[in-house]
């Protein structure tokens, strides 16, 4: 499904955390690597202030350090028979990245969170978020971890959050072929309303109702979807699958799973059962993408 890793790198350590999980993805996948550098133009205002020569040179030499920097990273991949190449373009980052991914079929996009412009807890960067939000390639996004070093992954399980609808269904061709390919468990998450949450969305002085009975229905719903769900993914060469069912807040409880599930990440779509606005991220993905503390893998429906 996957048959080549575009990872963009600006140059800075954040950036490059991403480098160990693109690795492993195109091992485990034999996918090639395209090691993309992005060297964007002089300001408008600078250029206003400098001969055509001058800014020739400039970008020459841009070009220059970008292609040396990649050629550098491209010998650690190479270190694990990757099969990698680089790419230097000139433009904006996040067009360049999309264009790039969405030229080619069967790429998907690796990338840290953030790179020059630092971390900040409640927020994306800039690049990230415009790629997540428009790219219509798969993406993997990496948050980094402040002053941590760049450690090796040893990814071994997916969780998959579920809503029930046929659009959140559409990570599954990638779930499976990541799975086989990495010998990877799955986990199954549906997350139900609480009853409080049905008590909350209520509507003032209408007639009571006992929704512990509602919710004995839906949590038999959902223990079934989940079981033929496991059974289709099973006949399908997965050979490990859980499921996990529970109620309240959808986003904080996949990030709690996610946490409690050694060396996971998360595998989803952008949007469920609220329907799909391409320049909007369902709000559970949103969430989970924005305070997670593992990999996203983030699939765009059809």
């Amino acid at each position: 499904m996957v048959s080549r890793v575009v990872v963009p790198l600006d140059g800075s350590i954040l950036s490059e955390t991403v480098l160990p999980y693109a690795r492993q993805l195109a091992v485990g996948l034999k996918a090639r690597v395209l090691l993309l550098r992005v060297v964007e133009p002089s300001p408008q205002e600078t250029q206003k202030h400098l001969t055509a020569e001058s800014l020739a040179k400039s970008s020459a030499a841009a070009r220059a350090e970008a292609e040396q920097y990649l050629q550098k990273v491209e010998q650690y991949l190479k270190g694990a028979n990757c099969s990698t190449t680089t790419k230097v373009v000139q433009g904006v980052p996040a067009v360049e990245i999309i264009g790039e991914a969405d030229g080619t079929p069967d790429s998907v996009i690796a990338m840290s969170t953030h790179g020059k412009s630092g971390l900040a807890r409640w927020l994306i960067g800039s690049v990230a978020d415009k790629v997540l939000h428009y790219a219509a390639s798969p993406v993997l996004l990496i948050r980094p971890k402040p002053h941590s070093p760049i450690a090796e992954p040893a990814l071994k399980a997916i969780v998959v959050p579920l809503d029930g609808s046929t659009v959140a269904e559409e990570v599954f061709p990638h779930v499976v072929a990541l799975a086989k390919a990495m010998n990877l468990a799955v986990h199954l998450a549906r997350i139900t309303p609480s009853v409080t949450d049905y008590y909350k969305w209520t509507v003032p002085n209408s007639v009571p109702v006992d929704y512990t009975e509602i919710m004995k229905e839906v949590d038999a719903d959902a223990e079934a979807y989940l079981a033929a769900t496991a059974a289709r993914l099973a006949k399908q060469g997965v050979k490990s699958v859980q499921s996990h069912s529970g109620h309240g807040d959808a986003a904080s409880a996949i990030i709690d799973l996610v946490s409690e599930t050694p060396d996971s990440f998360v595998a989803m779509t952008t949007r469920g059962r609220s329907g799909m606005a391409r320049a909007l991220l369902g709000s559970v993905a949103d969430r989970v993408v924005r305070h997670c503390g593992e990999p996203v893998f983030l699939v765009r429906p059809a």
